[in-house]
């Protein structure tokens, strides 16, 4: 089945449902340079889209009583960008 979801298509198959959230941005400059906007487009692509293709994913897994979800992160988190 595939299905629009904020712009973006998506494919969930019957037999095994799964999902892997990988997406990420970073900002790497001064908070007070950093304006509004790239910090709804950091937000929207590290937590929202998280939330909404797990969110769109889960039922189907819960349908079939089975299924991942993957998240995988950056180590930038722990220790800063290599800049």
């Amino acid at each position: 089945m595939l299905e629009r979801l904020d712009g973006r298509t998506i494919l969930v198959t019957g037999a095994s449902a799964g999902i892997v959230n990988n997406a990420g941005a970073g900002i790497y400059q001064n908070l007070v340079d950093t304006s509004a906007g790239e910090y709804q487009h950091l937000f929207d692509t590290n937590v929202r889209s998280t939330l909404l293709f797990t969110r769109h994913a889960v039922p189907v897994m819960v349908q079939q009583r089975s299924g991942t979800i993957l998240m995988i992160s950056s180590m930038a988190g722990l220790h800063g960008p290599l800049v």
